[in-house]
């Protein structure tokens, strides 16, 4: 029996010594985050710039977002977190590493004060640069469905608030199943 624990640790040390350690674990929320950021970088921008932060100044625009509101049945697949949907509690996806490693494959990750000048200084130069504020996402109940706020401001004077609904696959991947505009200018 001795013989067997002592060949069993030598297993262990040899697969931790060879790099074989699994991958961190990433929460369903977090991967939900990532998808969502996926869906909304396909909307391009020169540059596109993430920011760390969701301020608080911008929650408000998501106040009437709930289910029922703005056009949002109740019920279809990707809505059941707006049950959950607090506009109040809404904190940065970025706050997510592999959000915002995914974020810095997709543009440039910034802090709130570095983007919004960074923006405001390209001016109306041809370029239309974007700078994305997006919410960690909302789950609903079952941890099946979620629902993130993401808000984007240009420099050539455009922006704009939506809701990215999301589904939980079998796989445990999240598929993007609609989205809404809240707000544009």
């Amino acid at each position: 029996m001795k013989r067997f624990g002592s060949r069993l640790g030598a297993v262990a040390a040899l697969a931790l010594a060879s790099g074989a350690e699994a991958a961190p674990k990433v929460s369903p929320v977090c991967a939900a985050a990532e998808a969502a950021l996926r869906n909304l970088a396909v909307q391009g921008g020169d540059p596109l710039l993430f920011s760390t932060e969701f301020p608080r100044k911008w929650t408000g625009m998501f106040a009437t977002a709930h289910s029922g509101s703005v056009g949002i049945p109740v019920g279809p697949q990707g809505t059941a977190a707006l049950v959950r949907f607090d506009h109040r509690r809404l904190g940065p996806a970025l706050a997510c590493a592999n959000a915002r490693a995914r974020a810095a494959t997709l543009g440039e990750v910034v802090d709130e004060a570095a983007g919004e000048p960074r923006i405001r200084g390209m001016g109306l130069n041809g370029k239309t640069g974007f700078l994305w504020r997006i919410a960690m996402p909302v789950l609903d109940r079952t941890g099946m469905e979620a629902v993130v706020a993401a808000f984007t401001w240009s420099n050539q004077l455009a922006g704009g608030s939506q809701l990215v609904f999301l589904a939980r696959q079998r796989d445990g991947s999240w598929k993007v199943t609609g989205s809404r505009i809240l707000s544009m200018s």
